[in-house]
């Protein structure tokens, strides 16, 4: 009877240890918060989302309007967030100021532009740096990802994603001045 209560504590002690030391070891952080340095916390890389292989999605799933929610490097205009249309094998974006327009296609993941071509009206200084930052995505032929309806386009360090543009498109503003009313014949004149 002696031994058994002498064995028993013996036998249990290093278990006891063992899921000490193992429910520890996961909750030590890898590296200080900030990333590990005492400067400015530096801008992450581009990375496609969460799953390293995305789902595989029928690029036509892909036409229709799209409006920007996310860009980087640069920064979204408030109120000027780029529009994106693809149809059949035709882009259309509006960075914020100009437009631009061209065709395009897919190969497997990558976003391939052809030739992207725009009005060049002068814009505000933070609307060209999103024009910039837009145009430079783009014709770096981006991967393209479609995961739970966002469409992220990333080349390298450059990042913009996009859901469906839901709003309805403005009509043309009117017309500034005097309407003349339509020429209608004069009785009898057809």
């Amino acid at each position: 009877m002696r031994i058994h209560a002498f064995i028993t504590p013996v036998l249990i002690a290093p278990v006891l240890a063992s899921l000490l030391l193992t429910g520890c070891a996961g909750s030590v952080p890898a590296e200080p918060a900030g990333g590990g340095s005492n400067g400015p916390a530096s801008t992450p890389p581009a990375t496609p989302p969460s799953d390293p292989t995305p789902p595989v999605v029928d690029p036509t799933e892909l036409q229709g309007r799209w409006q920007a929610v996310e860009l980087s490097p640069a920064a979204l205009v408030p109120g000027k967030e780029p529009r994106l249309t693809l149809q059949a094998d035709r882009i259309g974006v509006l960075p914020g100021c100009n437009t631009m327009g061209g065709s395009y296609r897919i190969e497997g993941n990558t976003l391939i532009t052809d030739g992207l071509t725009s009005t060049m009206m002068g814009c505000p200084e933070e609307l060209m740096a999103q024009e910039r930052a837009v145009a430079e995505l783009l014709e770096g032929d981006p991967q393209w990802f479609l995961e739970r309806g966002r469409f992220t386009l990333i080349d390298g360090e450059r990042r913009l994603v996009l859901v469906r543009d839901t709003s309805t498109p403005q009509p043309p503003p009117a017309p500034s001045g005097p309407v003349e009313p339509p020429l209608t014949p004069a009785p009898g004149q057809r």
